[in-house]
């Protein structure tokens, strides 16, 4: 697999961590409720204490992901991610949850459920590439190129999130009737 291949590999899931981590720092209470929803009559109650304590292992995954070095000790943790996403995603079909992830930081989105388990999967797959290709061993200049690109995919996710907000202030096209932001 060529470096720029694994680079690009892990911008896309450091971007995507990097975004569902800091939109459940900030908002914990969506995934608090879809845990709790999953959870049904247990005894064990999630809180936004939890969802914060995920939020940050998954930033801290993704900015592992985007330094050359730091990708191959934080392929495991990515892969463990990957693993509970892929999971929740499983129970929440199995339970036919209604209550979104919250990973976009929003009370409405996708519920728990076969986008949550797809995407665990192409998060989980990310440690075995990254251990079977190693380091780039400096033949290219993977830790800028690919904070770079993270930093691009996640502005562009970030306006695709809330397209409607940046609408409103670049009104370069017109916005239906009932979807302004307040």
């Amino acid at each position: 697999m060529a470096p720029a291949t694994i680079c690009i590999l892990n911008s896309c899931a450091a971007s995507l961590l990097l975004v569902a981590g800091t939109n459940k720092l900030v908002a914990p209470n969506p995934l608090a409720a879809a845990l709790e929803e999953l959870a049904g009559s247990s005894s064990v109650k999630p809180n936004n204490t939890l969802v914060r304590c995920i939020a940050l292992a998954e930033c801290a995954a993704a900015f592992g992901l985007s330094i050359d070095r730091g990708r191959l000790i934080a392929a495991p943790l990515v892969g463990c991610l990957g693993l509970g996403m892929a999971l929740l995603g499983l129970v929440g079909i199995a339970r036919r949850t209604t209550l979104p992830c919250g990973c976009l930081g929003t009370h409405h989105g996708p519920t728990l459920g076969a986008q949550a388990m797809i995407c665990g999967v192409g998060i989980l797959l990310v440690w075995p590439f990254n251990v079977l290709y190693g380091t780039t061993a400096g033949a290219f200049n993977y830790t800028p190129t690919s904070s770079v690109l993270t930093a691009l995919i996640v502005l562009l996710a970030t306006i695709w999130i809330h397209r409607l907000g940046v609408m409103a202030v670049w009104p370069w096209r017109k916005i239906p009737t009932g979807m302004e932001t307040p």
